[in-house]
C-alpha cells in the first residue's frame, strides 16, 4: 500500500490563494504574507487555516476549510494527478499542522483509491530479488523497490522528476519525495507484500515452493528481515 501527502509551505499555500475565486467584501484587498507556524499550536487538523487580507483601513480573515480546499491544494502542488486513482482519507480530509518548531509548511495526506498495483517488470530480475529456502528469506533490492514506486506514481500520473528513496529509516517503511508529494510504501501486510512480489516476478517462484514455506507476517520481523538500505527482506516460516 501506498499513502502520500503534499507539503504545502507559506509560499505555496499564499500561490494557491491567489487561484481562488475571493467573495465580494474581499476585493481591493492584499493577502498578508502567512505564517503557518503562528496558526499550528492548538489545531488538531479539522479546523480552517486562516488567511489575512488586508487593505487602507480595513483587515479581513477567509477560512480554508481542509473539506473545501484539501484536494484543490493536492492538484495545484501537483498538477495532472489522476483524481479518479486518488482519495482522500475516510475519516475526512485535515491539514496536518508542523509540531512548534518545525517550520512553516503543512502536510495534505491522501492515497491511492486501490490498495495495490498489480503490474509486473518486463524485464527480468537476475540477483536483484530471490527466494532462499535455506535463509527462509525473500529479497526484493533497492533497484526494483524504486522502480515499484515509480510505477505507482506513474499510475497516479505524479511526476516522478527528481524522485529520492529511502531506505532503512527508523519508521521501518520505504520513505520517498518527489517534488511537492512525499509519501511511504508499506509492505508489512500481506496485500502490499504480495503486490511487490508479483511486481518483481516472485510469485511464480513463491507459488512452487508452496508446499515448503510461506510468508511470514505473524511475528515481529528480526533483525535481517523488513526495510533495510539494500532493499525489502521479508521472512518465510517451513510448513508444518
Amino acid at each position: 500500500m501506498i499513502a502520500l501527502w503534499v507539503v504545502a509551505r507559506d509560499v505555496d499555500v499564499e500561490a494557491y490563494a491567489a487561484t481562488l475565486l475571493l467573495p465580494g467584501y474581499l476585493a481591493h484587498l492584499e493577502l498578508a504574507p502567512l505564517d503557518i507556524s503562528r496558526q499550528s499550536p492548538v489545531r488538531d487538523g479539522r479546523e480552517p487555516l486562516m488567511l489575512t487580507y488586508v487593505g487602507e483601513g480595513r483587515l479581513e480573515q477567509f477560512a480554508l476549510e481542509p473539506r473545501e480546499h484539501a484536494l484543490g491544494l493536492i492538484q495545484f502542488l501537483c498538477p495532472g494527478v489522476d483524481t479518479s486513482r486518488t482519495q482522500l482519507p475516510q475519516d475526512d480530509a485535515a491539514w496536518l499542522w508542523p509540531a512548534p518548531g518545525d517550520g512553516h509548511a503543512l502536510r495534505v495526506y491522501f492515497s491511492a483509491t486501490a490498495q495495490v498495483l498489480h503490474r509486473s517488470l518486463d524485464t527480468p530480475v537476475g540477483q536483484q530479488a530471490f527466494v532462499s529456502v535455506s535463509r527462509l528469506t525473500v529479497f526484493v533490492g533497492r533497484g526494483i523497490v524504486e522502480s515499484y514506486l515509480r510505477a505507482w506514481l506513474a499510475h497516479l500520473n505524479i511526476a516522478q522528476e527528481g524522485l529520492v528513496a529511502s531506505l532503512g529509516r527508523p519508521s521501518g517503511e520505504v520513505e520517498f519525495q518527489a517534488g511537492a508529494v512525499a509519501g511511504q510504501l508499506l509492505v508489512d501486510d500481506p496485500v502490499s507484500a504480495a503486490d511487490l512480489l508479483y511486481f518483481a516476478g516472485l510469485d511464480r517462484r513463491l507459488a512452487e515452493l508452496a508446499e515448503l514455506v510461506e510468508l511470514d507476517f505473524s511475528r515481529p520481523a528480526a533483525e535481517s528481515c523488513g526495510v533495510r538500505e539494500d532493499g525489502v527482506y521479508l521472512r518465510l516460516t517451513p510448513k508444518q
